[in-house]
């Protein structure tokens, strides 16, 4: 199984994108939706323009760089010592309650880990989400957009090209601010979780 889980993450996601498309363009629910297709009724495609397929591969433990993040809670996790289960058994302690009262708040550093990369290669995700929508693209999308939309933009505002051009930088410019900005807050405040999280688990240079 981890042999799997890695092969996860060194194959890259352009290798299966069109069969795992088409999978979820006619994807059944397990054969319940196949009821009112054979009453006639037409079965909706979940890949058009909606975020269920990254909801459903994300819960399911297979979405966007899901397997380095299963890979940081495993190392993480080896690398707590064996004493701590120990001492919550003889404490009187389940294996439920060891892992709520024992376990989770040791692993907080690599919690916070997996939340900043989670966040960020969502957030800056191309790729897929370009795959599955059509409109209401993720920032990152529609920044790579923004210099197309600004030409005909000023093609339909009588705006001269050199204008036009000064104008392009400053707006891109402040397009890239605003999509980093979040970012950077937020491993503002997860900076220390982040740091010794990537210590313990051995993911260095």
């Amino acid at each position: 199984l981890f042999g799997l889980l890695i092969f996860t993450i060194i194959v890259p996601v352009q290798t299966y994108m069109i069969p795992q498309y088409v999978g979820f363009s006619h994807f059944n629910f397990f054969g319940v939706m196949a009821i009112p297709g054979m009453l006639g009724a037409e079965l909706p495609n979940i890949a058009a323009n909606t975020f269920t397929p990254m909801y459903l591969m994300a819960g399911l433990g297979m979405g966007i760089r899901s397997g380095l993040y299963i890979f940081i809670m495993r190392q993480f996790l080896r690398g707590l010592p064996v004493e701590l289960e120990e001492a919550a058994l003889i404490d009187g302690c389940g294996p439920v309650k060891t892992l709520l009262k024992v376990m989770l708040p040791n692993v907080v550093p690599a919690i916070v880990t997996v939340l900043v990369f989670s966040v960020v290669w969502y957030w800056n995700d191309y790729y897929v989400s370009a795959t599955y929508l059509t409109k209401n693209f993720p920032l990152s999308v529609n920044l790579t957009m923004l210099n197309g939309q600004l030409s005909s933009y000023s093609q339909q505002a009588n705006i001269s090209s050199a204008d036009m051009w000064l104008l392009k930088d400053s707006i891109l410019s402040c397009g890239c601010i605003l999509v980093l900005l979040p970012l950077v807050i937020m491993y503002i405040f997860a900076q220390k979780q982040f740091t010794e999280s990537i210590e313990r688990t051995g993911i260095v240079g």
